[in-house]
């Protein structure tokens, strides 16, 4: 087990406390820190008599923290948990039953409960595996969440590791690989562990770096997936609609766009005339055929890489 993290000490000493206290026998965990300047160092301090191993270091981001921990890991059964989420008692105990029980699967799958700090809401999050490789694409979506997702030491190191390239969506390349590869997945229906959406989650708040990985990842893999050309460029031509709509959002809520649109609605809803005379709106487009100059530009260059 590997935790990365980077300034995450108002989460992080409860993630520890959730893979120590699984009380597993043949555990080992290394904590990889990226030269954190909260308290984090003195958290991991703290925790580090029961710990394999803990660095805190500059590094290049956290699929470079992830690497560094399983390069130096013995164990058959690899899993990387975020410093912000947790594992449900009993998960490692169960992966390990589904491992002893499906001898020839390289990775096992458990469910995993969603809950959004910001929203106060939870879901839970059955976990699904595609089966091959061309059930990744278009959408690239994995179907099960990364946090309850383990899966044997030799597949990590045929595979390569994580590309460290990828600094949002190297799980779902990860994984992509994997299908290539032939591997086979097993899923349980425990809840394996937890995943925290909060205020400063890449998933939740760094949507456009999510796209631009899936763009990357067709680009380079589209063709070993099988993909007929006109499925290959349909994956493409979805994904660039994701980048164009991140895009968009970012031009509308910047230049005031979205604040006048929503006044004009809920205006409009309780005086319909009102949306034929627009007189009690200003929409504020100084700045906005620049940016719209600006948001070609990208397309089109993203168009080109293509």
């Amino acid at each position: 087990m590997v935790t990365p993290s980077y300034n995450q000490a108002g989460f992080l000493e409860e993630t520890l406390r959730s893979v120590l206290l699984q009380g597993y026998p043949a555990l080992e965990y290394f904590v990889i820190d990226g030269g954190s300047t909260d308290s984090s160092i003195e958290i991991i301090r703290r925790y580090a008599p029961w710990l394999t191993g803990w660095v805190s270091e500059p590094d290049h981001g956290q699929t470079h923290a992830i690497n560094k921990g399983f390069a130096r890991a013995t164990g058959e059964i690899f899993c990387f948990l975020n410093s912000d989420d947790t594992l449900e008692p009993g998960a490692l105990f169960a992966v390990a039953r589904a491992f002893q029980a499906a001898p020839g699967a390289a990775i096992v799958i458990g469910a995993c409960e969603v809950f959004d700090e910001v929203k106060g809401t939870q879901r839970l999050r059955q976990g699904r595996w595609h089966g091959t490789a061309r059930g990744f694409l278009p959408v690239l979506s994995l179907g099960f969440a990364q946090q309850s997702s383990f899966w044997r030491a030799e597949l990590y190191r045929a595979l390569g590791g994580f590309d460290e390239t990828f600094h949002y969506s190297f799980d779902r390349e990860y994984f992509l690989r994997a299908a290539l590869h032939g591997a086979q997945a097993v899923t349980i229906d425990q809840v394996l562990s937890r995943f925290r959406l909060h205020g400063l989650s890449k998933t939740g708040h760094q949507g456009r770096g999510f796209v631009e990985d899936s763009r990357r990842i067709i680009v380079a893999h589209g063709v070993a997936c099988g993909l007929v050309k006109r499925e290959q460029w349909r994956a493409v031509m979805d994904v660039d609609l994701l980048l164009m709509r991140s895009l968009f959002w970012e031009l509308f809520s910047s230049s005031g766009l979205l604040r006048a649109s929503l006044t004009w609605a809920s205006h409009g809803l309780r005086k319909p005339a009102l949306l034929l005379e627009r007189r009690f709106v200003t929409l504020p487009v100084e700045g906005v055929n620049s940016r719209l100059i600006s948001l070609f530009r990208r397309l089109r260059a993203s168009t080109a890489r293509l």
